[in-house]
């Protein structure tokens, strides 16, 4: 069957010397019912359109199905009406959905959401479905489905396509996320240092490791094209409340040492900005330079400064939203997932965030 066309087509090189871009990122398998056993197997076209996935969908017309091998989570590609739709088996589904409305809040690129529950018919119908697409590829398949959409609840998420930052090759990192000498700006470094705050606000270490010893897991932002353009967008959020005095300590103060520096030298890489760059540059063998990593920072900063200005009342406000988005829980899993939403913790932060800009 025909290849999908790539998403990324930046200019061809202008340099001999540019590196050949990395192998693209592997996307899931797809299954289309009705095929030939010869032509079951074909790749994810990373320019897909997503499906609405804010309103109820009729699962009986899904047509295909693809599994992801990323992760632990059941993570699950249904087409339906030739939009693709994730549908996600996680056991944080309760700490994705929060800091997915968190970032919402914040202006922060993220994708759309909504939650099934296991009373709702829409339940049913989905999880039938997704096992008729994956009995055509065996036994295995469809044991995974069943196993990991066997939860109270399940989360339906937008399909953003693209390009994650592990796998991004050198020429489209160059195009992207460069900086051009009498370039102002870059909108795509913004939204990543964006998320970097907002990453720092929940504790998600599994990101982008500005404050934390990893290397961070770059597959969790992806370089998507919309209608508006090239976006980036962050993917698989975490909430991890740190309840013991001595682990919250030493976090603060490591949020505290890094943002006070850009509040200081706002023009200037902080230390910790270039190990990030640096770990940016090992995946996509292209380098931001400071520009680039100045752009990171101020991205930053813009979220630091929305968040400064907000009042305590309106992140527990938005928790009292998420919590009640369970309108069945006899199993009190909502309610266990909703007790590691600590808005003291988020607090705490923004406090630590207003101390570097008094």
């Amino acid at each position: 069957m025909q290849s999908p066309t790539p998403l990324l087509s930046p200019p061809p090189p202008t340099s001999s010397t540019e590196t050949s871009p990395r192998p693209a990122k592997k996307w899931p398998t797809v299954i289309a019912e009705g095929e030939g056993t010869e032509d079951l197997l074909e790749p994810v076209n990373e320019s897909d359109p997503s499906a609405d996935v804010t309103q109820p969908i009729n699962w009986d017309e899904a047509s295909s199905y693809a599994r992801s091998a990323e992760g632990a989570a059941g993570v699950f590609f249904v087409t339906v009406n030739g939009g693709v739709v994730v549908v996600k088996g996680t056991m944080t589904v309760v700490q994705e959905t929060f800091s997915t409305r968190l970032a919402q809040l914040l202006n922060i690129r993220v994708p759309q959401i909504r939650v099934v529950n296991h009373y709702d018919d829409e339940m049913a119908s989905l999880r039938r479905n997704i096992a008729r697409l994956a009995e055509i590829i065996g036994p295995a398949d469809l044991i995974k489905v069943e196993r990991e959409l066997d939860r109270p609840f399940v989360l339906l998420m937008e399909f953003t396509g693209g390009k994650d930052l592990e796998t991004l090759p050198r020429s489209s990192a160059a195009w992207l996320l460069g900086m051009k000498a009498d370039q102002k700006e870059n909108l795509r470094l913004r939204a990543l240092g964006n998320l970097a705050a907002l990453d720092m606000l929940t504790n998600n270490w599994d990101r982008i490791p500005f404050v934390w010893d990893n290397s961070g897991n770059w597959k969790n932002v992806i370089l998507h094209k919309s209608e508006k353009g090239w976006e980036l967008v962050g993917i698989d959020h975490g909430f991890t409340a740190i309840v013991i005095p001595e682990g919250m300590e030493k976090y603060t103060a490591r949020v505290n040492t890094y943002v006070s520096k850009l509040v200081k030298q706002p023009s200037k890489e902080a230390s910790e900005t270039k190990s990030v760059r640096e770990i940016l540059r090992g995946h996509t063998t292209y380098d931001i330079g400071e520009a680039g990593s100045v752009e990171i920072q101020r991205g930053i900063m813009d979220v630091v400064s929305t968040v400064t200005s907000m009042q305590k009342e309106e992140f527990e406000k938005l928790r009292a939203e998420v919590a009640a988005m369970a309108k069945e829980d006899s199993n009190s899993v909502w309610e266990q997932g909703m007790n590691t939403i600590d808005t003291n913790f988020l607090w705490s932060i923004v406090q630590v965030f207003s101390n570097c800009l008094a």
